[in-house]
């Protein structure tokens, strides 16, 4: 039964996929198979397949980083961090596959969950019209209330883009 579950579309991607990752993290936790097999069956019904890879893409992610911190790899490792796939663009704020333009940067680093793991940020960050919206005025606050929860685990990614920014909004029409 999915009745507790939460749905996209009344929230954000972003804010769904963040409350389905602690739902996942604790079935784990607690070795709970069968709750996690549910989770991401719901993820997949509700959200798509889209969804679902990204889900499978953070797992993998963890595991990466499980694995370095493990092997002591010496100055640990850095991966990129965008959830673009040519040809499958999404939102980097909210995650909507709406994606309307992108805002080039200077590609910068970001710190990863263990002090082996980091990040490079890409050098464009890819907006919905609704976040596109929110970073023209300048509304961080409307943004972190669109995005929800996930915005806090954000906020490093979302404060390079401010300070490496190279440019105004450039309409997006596929890749």
């Amino acid at each position: 039964m999915t009745d507790d579950l939460p749905r996209p579309g009344a929230v954000s991607n972003a804010a769904f996929l963040h409350d389905m990752f602690l739902r996942m993290r604790a079935a784990l936790d607690a070795n709970d198979r069968p709750e996690l097999a549910r989770l991401m069956q719901h993820v997949r019904s509700e959200g798509g397949e889209r969804l679902a890879q990204l889900v499978d893409s953070a797992f993998d992610n963890v595991a990466i980083a499980t694995a370095v911190d493990a092997l002591q790899v010496p100055g640990g490792v850095t991966v990129p961090a965008g959830l673009n796939k040519p040809g499958a663009a999404l939102c980097d704020f909210c995650t909507s596959f709406d994606v309307v333009a992108f805002y080039p940067f200077e590609q910068f680093e970001i710190p990863g969950p263990t002090a082996a793991l980091g990040f490079t940020s890409g050098d464009k960050m890819y907006v919905c019209q609704r976040c596109h919206d929110f970073v023209e005025a300048g509304d961080w606050a409307g943004l972190r209330r669109w995005v929800g929860p996930s915005s806090q685990q954000s906020a490093v990614l979302w404060n390079g883009f401010r300070m490496n920014r190279t440019g105004p909004a450039v309409p997006y029409a596929g890749e």
